[in-house]
């Protein structure tokens, strides 16, 4: 967990990862996506915190602002109009990991991709299941090694790109790797953010109705 000033601190929520699970999923749900894709948006927030990344202006950026392209997976590069969603883009990578579409022969360029940190998780659960160590470019630039020996960052000044050209290829054996990314097992998010996420997840619930407030309550009697 990073060090944070004092006067940050009392502007800060403390969460766990079950907590952020929790959050991510419910806001994502309540801007409009599948349950199906809200659990990835819950297991990319913990993952993005577990490894000290910015999850929580990420998440919010992803769900609140533009849903981009749609695309076509190919093999080598991908076809879209334009730059497409990160989290979307993710979760087809990790599905398409072991055919041509995916990053597993030579490599592919996804392209242009709004939030592009959240490939990352992604990119982690193909490693994990091929156990083949993948190189992340951003803007053509190495960005981020993820291998079994954990989550190698190139380049710090990377990771907040609101959009950039994404490949990932499969990672040169005998590459030096920076060390790795600490592991958190809880995460600060300020209370704007926190704020923001959690009138995104109240759009999940079901307005009242006066026919349901009227009828709250047992709707039969009770003689027992």
């Amino acid at each position: 967990m990073p060090n944070l000033p004092s006067s940050l601190l009392r502007d800060q929520i403390m969460m766990s990862q079950p907590e952020i699970m929790s959050l991510a999923c419910r806001a994502a749900r309540g801007a409009g996506y599948s349950w199906g894709m809200a659990e990835e948006a819950g297991f990319a927030a913990v993952w993005l915190a577990h490894y000290g990344f910015d999850w929580a202006d990420t998440l919010l950026a992803r769900l609140s602002g533009p849903r981009g392209s749609a695309f076509v997976p190919q093999s080598k590069a991908w076809r879209s109009a334009g730059p497409v969603c990160g989290l979307h883009a993710g979760v087809t990578l990790a599905d398409f990991a072991t055919l041509p579409e995916g990053p597993l022969g030579s490599g592919v360029t996804i392209g242009a991709a709004l939030d592009p940190v959240c490939l990352l998780p992604f990119v982690a659960r193909i490693v994990a299941r091929a156990d083949v160590p993948l190189d992340v470019y951003c803007d053509r630039h190495i960005w981020v090694r993820l291998g079994q020996t954990g989550v190698h960052l190139s380049d710090l000044n990377l990771n907040s790109r609101s959009s950039a050209m994404i490949s990932v290829r499969p990672a040169p054996a005998n590459k030096t790797d920076a060390p790795p990314r600490e592991h958190h097992q809880t995460a600060h998010v300020s209370k704007r953010v926190y704020d923001h996420l959690e009138t995104l997840a109240l759009h999940m619930t079901v307005p009242a109705t006066a026919q349901s407030l009227s009828g709250a309550g047992a709707a039969g009697s009770d003689s027992d």
